[in-house]
């Protein structure tokens, strides 16, 4: 009797070395991961886990309310009506004195409370307030308002010196000597003159000026620059000071300002109001040494307004000088329909977003700016914090995708997170060359990525709901949602936590493109975890939907360990391996095994 010949079983390896991040799409490359939690690229290729992360207790003071961070020099923050800046924020421990600064400035303890820095200054808003960094005496408020019921009105020079001895008349007063004046009223609008022996003729002064004296003490407040809206007053001999004038002078409880009262050289008394505000807005950030500012809908006189503003050069208080210099304010209307959603200084560009167009300023002073408007995919709204800066290119989260903007175009880097992307509000930072965004949709809870811009992968990390992020000494500082009174950080600076986490990693499908009758015999994976570490491995079978236990280890020391997995016979399956504690996967291997053909 003869026996059929059955051909030896093959078995052949395919080992995953090189880990490649996060692939939520339907074909996801070798060493791609379906799904994880937890995980970092910073070992790559090896797959680790994440950095413990750590915390800077700021004033732990129940009820008290703390704002978004801002990064500069040092860490600076708000807690509730105090401004806090942390020039040392890593520093563990009881912080000296001259490593914190904290300043009673009396805020409103607003929850949408948030920092701006300008040179030295730091600008709190919605308040309106500053602190100088440099001299923490400089503090005050951004904006001046002030009703003032009685003043004196005097014509005088610009000295404040009051004009005496002047002819009002629209004919040349007769045998005039060197310094008589003249007020001219023969024309619509009268000129101020004075009589010179030497060119025998009446020359024009060209500014005239305004001394406001009131009785009580104007200052402090207003500055010597500062461009003030006069308003209220109601004599019509003096409705020409009602408008915008800029002060060149200011004293105790007097200012100067160029202007002239029709009809008469001798003072007035009257009421009136000072003002000098700021713009509302929906976004301010600094560029170029000014305060930038972007507003669509009402502004302060309740018109509709789609308008881009800049302060004064060098001057945040003053955005309503307008006399021709460089060193103007500056304003333009836009005709692009749609909210603003989201503004930065991106390489020294104003640049501004909507979700469907970005706009950008080009030039150095008011009269060389342009707009440029390009119709591309802008920010999302509601993702407007989500605006970062990894090394000369901004991310951001649009629509569509989280996208990259090199200055030309945005290009979508999201493809692999699939509907991850979907979100109402996104929260974004840069470390390094990395891109954080905590992306949150209504009603679920948030989830943190974060992308290697070196490498172009993806991890997730856990779901911390971003407040904001703050860069600073090589460190991620950041406040969450559900704890403003704790700043923590990223890369556990400070108190750095001690508490294992729990991580995750599913790779995609497993033998899906083997040929026919090869199956999984085996699968190992080579792995170190830290003392007291474990993880447990599950396996699903066929896109069954079900996870069954597989393997599980408890490590009692620092060391590599592999550990095999013998699946039972199936056409493909997916590996997810959940632990706790700091680990590293250094490889996993798939031993196929091709069956006998009978």
């Amino acid at each position: 009797m003869k026996l059929p010949i059955l051909n030896a079983q093959q078995t052949y390896s395919e080992t995953v070395d090189s880990f490649a991040g996060l692939n939520r799409s339907d074909k996801i490359g070798r060493g791609e991961l379906h799904d994880m939690k937890n995980l970092t690229s910073d070992c790559a290729p090896l797959l680790s886990t994440r950095r413990a992360r750590g915390k800077v207790l700021g004033l732990p003071k129940e009820g008290y309310i703390g704002s978004k961070l801002l990064a500069g020099d040092s860490l600076c923050y708000t807690f509730d009506n105090l401004l806090i800046i942390n020039r040392f924020p890593s520093y563990i421990g009881e912080s000296p004195s001259d490593l914190m600064a904290v300043f009673d400035l009396g805020l409103s303890g607003d929850s949408g409370t948030f920092l701006v820095a300008m040179g030295s200054y730091i600008l709190i808003f919605p308040d309106r307030k500053y602190v100088n960094t440099a001299d923490y005496s400089d503090r005050g408020a951004i904006e001046y308002e002030k009703t003032i019921h009685s003043a004196v009105f005097t014509p005088c020079d610009s000295s404040g010196n009051a004009y005496e001895n002047v002819t009002v008349s629209a004919e040349a007063p007769q045998n005039p000597q060197t310094g008589a004046l003249w007020l001219d009223t023969s024309g619509e609008t009268h000129i101020m003159k004075i009589w010179s022996e030497n060119t025998g003729s009446w020359s024009e002064i060209v500014t005239s000026y305004v001394k406001i004296s009131v009785s009580a003490s104007i200052m402090p407040g207003l500055n010597a620059g500062d461009t003030v809206k006069i308003s209220g007053i109601t004599d019509s001999r003096l409705s020409s000071i009602n408008g915008y004038f800029e002060i060149t002078a200011v004293g105790e409880n007097f200012f100067i300002i160029p202007a002239l009262i029709e009809n008469a050289v001798s003072p007035f008394t009257a009421p009136f109001e000072v003002s000098r505000k700021m713009p509302d807005f929906d976004f301010v950030f600094e560029c170029g040494n000014r305060l930038w500012a972007c507003r669509f809908g009402e502004n302060q006189e309740g018109k509709q307004v789609n308008e881009i503003y800049a302060s004064k050069l060098g001057d945040f208080k003053n955005w309503n000088s307008f006399a021709g210099i460089s060193s103007d304010s500056y304003a333009v209307s836009l005709g692009s329909e749609g909210v603003f959603t989201g503004a930065v200084n991106y390489l020294g560009y104003p640049t501004f977003f909507r979700e469907n167009y970005i706009h950008k300023i080009y030039g150095s002073t008011p009269s060389q700016f342009q707009l440029r408007t390009v119709n591309a995919a802008g920010v999302q709204s509601g993702c407007g914090d989500s605006i970062a800066d990894v090394a000369g290119t901004l991310f951001y989260k649009s629509r569509t995708a989280v996208c990259a903007y090199d200055g030309s175009a945005p290009s979508p880097i999201s493809q692999k997170l699939g509907d991850a992307i979907k979100c109402s509000s996104a929260v974004g930072a840069a470390l390094g060359k990395k891109y954080y965004i905590s992306m949150k949709y209504s009603g679920e809870p948030a989830a943190l990525y974060v992308y290697d811009s070196a490498r172009g992968v993806w991890h997730l990390e856990d779901n911390t709901d971003v407040l904001s992020f703050a860069s600073v000494q090589g460190e991620l500082f950041y406040v969450e949602q559900g704890d403003r009174r704790t700043v923590r950080t990223v890369c556990g600076s400070g108190e750095t936590d001690t508490e294992m986490f729990e991580w995750m990693a599913e790779t995609g499908l497993i033998g899906a493109e083997t040929h026919l009758k090869t199956y999984i015999s085996a699968l190992a994976v080579r792995m170190s975890l830290e003392p007291e570490g474990r993880v447990m491995v599950f396996i699903q079978y066929d896109s069954s939907g079900v996870w069954e236990h597989a393997a599980s280890i408890t490590s009692s020391d620092l060391r590599c360990f592999s550990f095999p997995i013998h699946p039972r016979r199936c056409d493909h399956l997916r590996l997810k391996l959940v632990g706790k504690g700091k680990a590293k996967i250094f490889s996993l291997t798939s031993t196929l095994t091709r069956g006998s053909e009978f």
